[in-house]
């Protein structure tokens, strides 16, 4: 993501740049003219945007413990990072809930920079199926924030239902 600098730029409008993925992707190959990024459809279309790759990055497994990059932090920080631990073979009640919290709050922060870092909360919520064996192999995480837009901040309230059988994330945005 980009924004213009109006001191580079003078009168220039600040305005966000969709990602290079959505950049590149052309919707409509037979029209010559592009749709314009500003307005309620661009917003929309941001916000679909951050939810499609808050959706993909929620269902990525980064590399287990094994392959330890304490040796070399940039590649920690790098894509070869992309994702989430993996869960599996864990139970709600053997899993560190606050270190999956701060895992997925530092993932959303590293691969996810149109969302602003003050916002950004994850919290993982009451169990959303009753108690027993099937409960027991799934969490609710709810993720909330602010999307960089303008003229002002898109709110943003998510919560994932995260199958640790699976490992598959599903992720709805809530109204507030």
């Amino acid at each position: 993501m980009a924004a213009y600098d109006s001191k580079r730029s003078p009168g220039a409008v600040a305005r966000l740049l969709p990602c290079l993925l959505d950049r590149l992707t052309d919707e409509a190959p037979g029209c010559q003219l592009e749709a314009a990024e500003s307005g309620p459809s661009g917003q929309s279309r941001l916000r679909a945007a951050v939810l499609r790759d808050l959706d993909w990055l929620m269902n990525a497994t980064r590399p287990g413990a094994g392959e330890s990059l304490e040796a070399w932090p940039e590649a920690r920080r790098s894509v070869l990072n992309y994702g989430l631990p993996a869960l599996g073979g864990q139970t709600r009640s053997t899993l560190d809930l606050q270190g999956l919290e701060r895992a997925i709050r530092e993932a959303i922060l590293r691969f996810e920079p149109r969302l602003l870092p003050d916002t950004l909360e994850v919290e993982a919520e009451a169990p959303w199926l009753p108690p027993g064996p099937e409960g027991q192999y799934r969490i609710s995480l709810r993720i909330s924030g602010q999307i960089r837009a303008q003229p002002m901040p898109l709110e943003l309230l998510l919560r994932t239902e995260w199958d640790l059988e699976t490992g598959q994330v599903l992720l709805s945005e809530l109204k507030a």
